[in-house]
């Protein structure tokens, strides 16, 4: 869309301002999909205690007293809903670079916007199966009868889910109006 020819003064200082924050934006989705990997291994690496903590946390998990082993186990099931976390903050990324660009009111904003909503949505039954999994690892040396499998889902997954289908429809929403916009910049 040629901005500069249809908006007023007003308009295209706003949409100069959503260029420059969109260009900052992209660049901290950026550090932060790459930044998410590199503090995991570090604090792995310095704190193996602090980072086994944290990912008995992250997994529903009671017990910390598990062999490396079981926590190296749990770490790669862990690493499920990491890389979808990593992919939704790179996609997030794209968008903004769209909009630093002055790619905003287009079909290929909707497009960008639908596939973060489907990565958040993703997420969702990643993480539960990801949990499910390592409850069973972490109670895999138990005796028989003391084994378990628990599956979780709370608020955080329902926040998911609505945020992901709120973006999924703002998505659609946006390519639509952009089509639409199109259609009728093509009867002038």
């Amino acid at each position: 869309m040629s901005t500069s020819q249809t908006l007023n003064p007003d308009s295209l200082r706003r949409l100069d301002r959503i260029g420059r924050v969109s260009r900052i934006m992209a660049h901290v989705s950026l550090v932060s999909a790459l930044g998410l990997p590199a503090l995991l291994i570090g604090v792995a690496i310095v704190d193996p205690n602090a980072f086994q903590q944290s990912l008995a946390t992250a997994m529903g998990l009671t017990t910390s007293t598990l062999p490396a082993l079981t926590w190296s186990a749990i770490a790669l099931l862990a690493a499920g809903p990491v890389l979808l976390a990593m992919a939704a903050l790179l996609a997030t990324r794209s968008l903004f670079r769209g909009f630093g660009r002055g790619e905003i009111l287009t079909p290929s904003a909707g497009r960008r916007l639908r596939r973060i909503g489907m990565l958040l949505l993703t997420m969702v039954p990643v993480g539960v199966v990801a949990r499910a999994a390592a409850s069973v690892v972490a109670s895999w040396s138990n005796p028989v009868g003391e084994r378990h499998l628990a599956i979780t889902f709370g608020s955080h997954e329902i926040s998911l889910v609505i945020a992901g289908a709120l973006v999924i429809v703002l998505g659609w929403t946006l390519e639509e109006a952009a089509s639409i916009a199109d259609e009728n910049r093509q009867f002038v």
